[in-house]
């Protein structure tokens, strides 16, 4: 995808019906039953794994970026089969609210504090033992770090397509 441009709004989606595509993964390894996907594309959208996929070194060439499959590999994800259930319950009901969500795109999203990217990322959080005030703090930090990676991302892209206009 585009991380940084006005048409990327998320990163992983779910689906129940079968789909082919250019660079799309299956998560069916990791998620064993559907309920688990739901909460895996949940986490793959949250700012804890965005984080992460910048720390890998996502390959990128202005707001371009490619997410290889092995890169996945490399991610932390919750250990699906250690939640309990209530947040599991939690995490499920908060799949239900956002997923016809009319996103914004990733750089907005993180620009303007998006409500329901924060209630992604602060249910994670909590179910890690994170609580308030720490919650807070953690969240402002990351958000401040990924906007500037955002921000990069778009300059290089406007600073190369500005090269390329002189030719």
């Amino acid at each position: 995808p585009f991380i940084a441009s006005p048409g990327t709004h998320c990163l992983a989606f779910f689906s129940q019906e079968k789909i082919i595509g250019i660079n799309m993964w299956n998560t069916g390894v990791i998620s064993d039953t559907i309920e688990n996907a739901k909460i895996l594309c949940l986490w793959l959208n949250s700012s804890l794994s965005l984080l992460q996929l910048f720390g890998v070194g996502i390959a990128a060439e202005g707001n371009w970026t490619k997410i290889d499959e092995y890169m996945l590999s490399q991610l932390y994800i919750p250990n699906l089969k250690s939640l309990k259930d209530s947040e599991k319950k939690k995490l499920l009901d908060l799949f239900e609210e956002v997923k016809n969500k009319d996103w914004d795109s990733i750089f907005e999203q993180f620009r303007k504090r998006d409500k329901d990217r924060e209630k992604i990322d602060k249910t994670f959080l909590e179910i890690l033992g994170f609580s308030g005030n720490e919650i807070d703090k953690i969240l402002d930090r990351i958000y401040k770090i990924i906007l500037g990676e955002l921000q990069c991302l778009s300059q290089t892209t406007e600073i190369k397509e500005a090269d390329e206009d002189e030719f």
